[in-house]
C-alpha cells in the first residue's frame, strides 16, 4: 500500500504541474493576442488548433503508447510540449501558433492518457473513488491556479512562456523517476458515435454544447476582460474565478441531477448559462460584479458536460461506459474546436459583448433542442446512474470511474 500511495502522489504531482502550465499558457496566448490588438478570430483559430490536436491525440495516442511504453511516451509528449512552447515564444504569427497548438493538443492528450491509465492500474478498488476525486481536484486546481501565474510578469515578455515551459518540464520528473511497474497497454475501445446518438441524443448534444460554449470562453475570455480592464491581473482573476466556480457547484448540481429527470436538468442548465451570460454583460467594467458573475457562470457552464455524460450513461449498459466515453469526449472536442471560431465571429460583428451573446444564444438553442424532442426510451429517476463530475481529459479516465466498480460482478474464488 505504501508503494501504491507513493506512486499515486507522483502522478498527482505530475498532473498538477501539467495543468498549471496548460492553464497559464492557454490564457497567456489569448491575453497576448488581445494586448497586440489582434482580431478575435486570431484567438479563435489558435484555440481551435489546440482542440483539433486533442481530437488527433485521441485517435493516435493509444498506438504511440502501445509502441514505446508509458514512460517513454510521457517523456516524448512532454518534450514535444516544451519544444512547442519555445517556438510559441519565438514566433508571433497567429497562423503559426494555430499549427503549434495543434501539436500541443496532440501531446496533451497523450500525457492525459499515460497518467490516467497509470492511475487506473495503481488504484485499488478500496481507494478508487478517492483517487478519482483527488484527480479531479488536481485538474481544476491546476487549471484555475495557472491563471494567477499571469500576474508574474507582463504578457508581452518571454518570462511567462518560460514559466509555462518550466512547469511542463517539471511534470516529467515524477513520472520519469517512479519505480512503479508499467500499467497494462492502453486498449482502444471504439464506440460508434452514431449509435450513441440513437441511444442518448441529449448526452451527445450536451457534450457538444458544453464544448461549444466552454471552448469559446477559454479562447476569448482573456480578450473580453482585457477589453474592459486592460490589466493582466484582472484577466487572471476573471479566468480563475470562472474555473473555480466550476468546482464549487459540481456536487449541488450533481445531487439535483440525481433526484430529477436529467433531461430537464440539462435544459435548465442551458437556460441558466444563457441568463448568467447576460448577467456578465450587465456587469460591464465593474470588477466586483464581474468576478461574482464569472464564479456563477463557471459553476453552471462547467457542470453541463458531466450531467450530459451521466445522462448518456443512463441509456447504455455498464460495460459500454468506457468505450462510450471516447465518443463523448470527441463530441465535446468537436464543439470546443467550433466554439472559438463561432464566438470570434460574434465578437467581430457585435464587439466584445459578442462572446457572451454567443454563449447565451447557443445555450438557448440547446435548451430548445432538449425540450423539443421526446426521448425514445426515457429512463426513470430511480434507474439513473449516480452523478460523477468527470473531467474533460481523455477517454481513459472513464476506467477510473468508481461507478464501474459498483456495477461490476463480484469475483468468484475457488
Amino acid at each position: 500500500m505504501r508503494d501504491t500511495l507513493i506512486s499515486l502522489l507522483s502522478l498527482f504531482a505530475a498532473i498538477l504541474l501539467l495543468m498549471l502550465g496548460n492553464g497559464l499558457l492557454g490564457s497567456l496566448l489569448g491575453l497576448k493576442l488581445a494586448e497586440a490588438g489582434a482580431a478575435p478570430l486570431a484567438a479563435g483559430l489558435v484555440m481551435t488548433g489546440y482542440y483539433g490536436g486533442l481530437i488527433l491525440g485521441a485517435l493516435t495516442g493509444e498506438r504511440i503508447i502501445r509502441r514505446v511504453g508509458h514512460i517513454r511516451a510521457f517523456a516524448a509528449f512532454g518534450a514535444l510540449n516544451c519544444a512547442l512552447i519555445m517556438l510559441l515564444a519565438l514566433i508571433g504569427a497567429p497562423l503559426a501558433w494555430t499549427l503549434l497548438r495543434l501539436g500541443m493538443g496532440l501531446a496533451m492528450m497523450g500525457l492525459y492518457m499515460v497518467v490516467e491509465s497509470w492511475l487506473n492500474e495503481r488504484a485499488e478498488r478500496s481507494i478508487r473513488g478517492r483517487v478519482f476525486s483527488v484527480y479531479m481536484v488536481m485538474t481544476y486546481v491546476g487549471l484555475g491556479g495557472g491563471q494567477f501565474l499571469l500576474g508574474l510578469d507582463e504578457p508581452g515578455s518571454l518570462q511567462l512562456f518560460l514559466v509555462a515551459g518550466l512547469l511542463f518540464a517539471l511534470c516529467l520528473i515524477p513520472v520519469a523517476l517512479t519505480r512503479a511497474a508499467h500499467p497494462a497497454p492502453v486498449q482502444a475501445q471504439p464506440f460508434n458515435l452514431r449509435a450513441l446518438w440513437r441511444r442518448a441524443p441529449y448526452g451527445v448534444l450536451g457534450c457538444f454544447g458544453a464544448g461549444l460554449v466552454n471552448g469559446a470562453f477559454y479562447a476569448l475570455g482573456p480578450a473580453y476582460i482585457f477589453g474592459h480592464t486592460a490589466d493582466a491581473f484582472s484577466v487572471a482573476l476573471f479566468m480563475g474565478f470562472t474555473i473555480f466556480g466550476g468546482v464549487l457547484l459540481q456536487w449541488p448540481i450533481g445531487m439535483l441531477s440525481d433526484r430529477y429527470d436529467r433531461r430537464g436538468v440539462l435544459a435548465l442548465l442551458h437556460v441558466a448559462v444563457a441568463a448568467i451570460s447576460l448577467l456578465v454583460l450587465a456587469a460591464g467594467g465593474n470588477l466586483l460584479w464581474l468576478m461574482g458573475a464569472a464564479l456563477l457562470w463557471g459553476g453552471i457552464a462547467f457542470t453541463v458536460y458531466p450531467v450530459a455524460v451521466a445522462h448518456a450513461n443512463d441509456h447504455i449498459e455498464a460495460e459500454q461506459t468506457v468505450p462510450a466515453s471516447g465518443a463523448l469526449i470527441l463530441a465535446n472536442s468537436a464543439g470546443a474546436a467550433t466554439g472559438p471560431l463561432a464566438g470570434a465571429l460574434a465578437m467581430h460583428w457585435l464587439g466584445p459583448a459578442g462572446l457572451y451573446l454567443f454563449a447565451a444564444v447557443a445555450s438557448l438553442l440547446l435548451a430548445g433542442a432538449v425540450a423539443w424532442r421526446r426521448e425514445h426510451e426515457p429512463v426513470s429517476v430511480e434507474e439513473q446512474s449516480p452523478y460523477m463530475p468527470v473531467p474533460r481529459t481523455s477517454q481513459v479516465i472513464a476506467q477510473l470511474d468508481p461507478r464501474l466498480e459498483e456495477n461490476a460482478k463480484p469475483e468468484v474464488r475457488d
